[in-house]
């Protein structure tokens, strides 16, 4: 970190991944500079080890929700999110459904400087916007916040239309825009290059 403030880098223009050795004076540093920290729950949650949240929460360094993960599914993010802080000792309320919808949402446009376009419905802004089917046995009694039973029982499977910019690019669960299965037949066969050329053996 100090290497980085030596050269400028450090602030609100910067976004730090993981940020997961970070010390006492790194993060004294981040929450002094600005400087955004993306915080991929899933994958942590997987097959890493955990950055010193509680710590950074406390010095009030911006955190918000990163997806460095193969399923990039945001409801699995938020729940990795809220279970894994509240292990290491952040409060309920900052590791709660509404802060980690947050985190996934404006917070993010904010760190990449979008917040005035993106990540809120709001007059005048980007009409950014998911429908979600709530009739599905998992949302299923909806309680009087559906911020909470969304944040802890939805998953990608109840999204039925998707919005950016005002245009639809799903509907009714389908991709209008491009040939899904033709992607994930691409997917799949560049995967398996990748892993080849990577190992030397087959995938």
């Amino acid at each position: 970190m100090e290497f980085l403030k030596e050269t400028g880098l450090l602030g609100k223009n910067l976004v730090g991944a993981h940020c997961i050795y970070t010390t006492d004076s790194d993060i004294k540093l981040l929450a002094e500079s600005g400087t955004h920290m993306a915080h991929c729950t899933e994958g942590l949650g997987r097959h890493s080890e955990f950055p010193p949240t509680k710590k950074m929460f406390d010095a009030g360094v911006h955190i918000v929700l990163g997806t460095d993960w193969l399923t990039m599914d945001p409801w699995t993010n938020m729940r990795m999110g809220i279970a894994l802080n509240r292990q290491h000792g952040v409060d309920f309320e900052t590791a709660g459904a509404l802060s980690m919808l947050r985190r996934s949402t404006i917070e993010p446009a904010r760190a990449l400087g979008l917040g005035e376009a993106i990540g809120s419905l709001e007059v005048g802004k980007q009409a950014d916007l998911i429908l979600m089917d709530l009739s599905g046995p998992n949302l299923t009694p909806l309680f009087h916040d559906p911020v909470v039973t969304l944040v802890y029982n939805a998953n990608r499977y109840d999204v039925c239309d998707v919005m950016v910019a005002g245009h639809f690019t799903v509907r009714g669960r389908k991709l209008q825009t491009m040939d899904e299965k033709e992607i994930m037949k691409n997917g799949q066969k560049t995967a398996m290059q990748v892993y080849e050329r990577h190992t030397g053996t087959r995938f």
